[in-house]
């Protein structure tokens, strides 16, 4: 006895494949629609959400920036153990992940991301003056990255492979502290890594590194490394050190443009039998912004006193991103072609029952629409983090203590002035170093 008719069981196999088609369609579009900053943000973000990395660390984004670093730490602390979370899983083998796309399991962020969790964990800690908790979260940076190369053959490295900036941060807070051979040893290790950056994203070590590692040279009396790097930096002159009670150091960190976003390349080909066969991988595109340098103004309240300096790059988080995702893009092109053909193969497997059910007309029915199917679902993941900045560039200033007002004045490519911001007042006690930071979109 047959419990349905063919006609039953062909109507309800096209139902399904169409009730798929829009569930995953809109899956994919709420996935890709980041917050823009406007209207209301959800007052808890659900911990299980498909997308709750990504909400986590664009509220300890926003938060940081908007100086509230404590409760930034709370919300990066939970991207961080989300994301561990999800590396724990074998989420690439999810049968729907190959059947639909990347869009039915939870993003789990790109290594960078995951980098960058613990680096604006430790500025929350630099700007709230709690140096020991900031080395913390750099030396897991040293960990995470270690940990994410290990996954590369010998032969394909990933280019990310120390923090430069990281590392400089981490020589200042060891410095702060008066560990000076802790930090002559940052400072080395960055300015060894920031020649692989040179190499690998075009950004050459910032002259108060070079200035801090010959100074840290000098203090602990290596007479053939200061000669070496002397030698190697003509141009650093740096000053006669500054006595402790009459003087001190203001750090900027400039929060710089946003961070590339991702877009899709996609191509389409008709097979011999008529199958249109797409495949969809993600890569970054920068997004565009006028702001290249600044000039920072400190103006003593006590008197006549200007001081001035300009920022330059420590860390180009925008090319960290597009080179990031290019070294695991075999990967994403071996998976969208096994999920392209797996959506082939099932679409021809119901083609043959529908054909021996009802005949070639009711198949080339069936296979057209599964096609299209496989066509409008077949998505490239372009979630990501959307509120990172694209380079974190740093100023430095050596000042008497006192009050100052802050400001900055911003810059295009060629140098002229396009802006102005008035920053909060600051006091700065002698021997002190003060961190400072700002952003900017534009």
């Amino acid at each position: 006895m047959q419990l349905h008719t063919d006609k039953q069981v062909i109507h309800r196999l096209l139902l399904t494949w169409f009730c798929l088609a829009v569930s995953f369609l809109l899956i994919a579009n709420c996935a890709t629609a980041p917050w823009k900053g406007g209207g209301k943000r959800p007052k808890k973000i659900n911990y299980n959400h498909r997308n709750a990395v990504i909400l986590f660390l664009n509220e300890g984004l926003r938060l940081h920036y908007a100086g509230k670093y404590k409760q930034s730490n709370f919300n990066l602390e939970k991207a961080e153990a989300k994301m561990e979370e999800l590396y724990t899983k074998s989420l690439t083998r999810s049968a729907a992940s190959m059947m639909i796309n990347d869009y039915t399991i939870p993003y789990r962020g790109e290594d960078f991301e995951n980098v960058m969790t613990n680096l604006f964990m430790g500025l929350n800690y630099t700007l709230s003056g709690k140096g020991e908790n900031a080395l913390v979260e750099a030396r897991k940076v040293d960990i995470k990255l270690n940990v994410i190369n290990d996954r590369y053959k010998p032969e394909k490295k990933n280019v990310y492979a120390e923090d430069a900036f990281v590392r400089f941060i981490m020589g200042l807070l060891y410095e702060s502290e008066n560990e000076t051979n802790d930090a002559f040893i940052s400072y080395r290790k960055a300015e060894g890594i920031y020649e692989a950056y040179q190499n690998g994203y075009g950004v050459s070590a910032p002259g108060i590194l070079l200035t801090k590692l010959v100074n840290s040279t000098k203090a602990m009396l290596f007479e053939d490394e200061l000669k070496y790097y002397r030698d190697k930096y003509p141009h650093i002159k740096p000053p006669a050190l500054p006595e402790p009670d009459k003087s001190c150091e203001v750090f900027f960190f400039h929060y710089n443009g946003l961070c590339p976003r991702k877009v899709e390349n996609a191509f389409t080909v008709r097979l011999p039998d008529g199958y249109l066969l797409r495949i969809a991988v993600p890569r970054f595109r920068s997004r565009p912004y006028s702001i290249k340098k600044c000039e920072i103004v400190l103006s003593s309240k006590e008197g006549a006193n200007v001081y001035r300096t300009r920022t330059e790059i420590a860390e180009d988080i925008g090319a960290i991103a597009i080179q990031n995702l290019e070294n695991r893009m075999a990967r994403i092109r071996t998976k969208a072609i096994a999920r392209a053909t797996t959506k082939y193969l099932a679409t021809m497997a119901a083609g043959m029952v529908v054909k021996d059910r009802k005949g070639r007309d009711w198949s080339w029915v069936v296979r057209s629409i599964m096609n299209i199917f496989t066509v409008l679902t077949e998505r490239a993941d372009l979630r990501s983090c959307d509120m990172l900045p694209d380079r974190i560039d740093i100023g430095h200033l050596n000042v008497p203590p006192g009050d100052y007002s802050v400001a900055v004045n911003t810059m295009n490519a060629g140098g002229k002035v396009i802006g102005h911001i008035d920053l909060a007042d600051i006091q700065i006690k002698a021997g002190e170093k003060r961190f400072v930071s700002f952003r900017t979109i534009k």
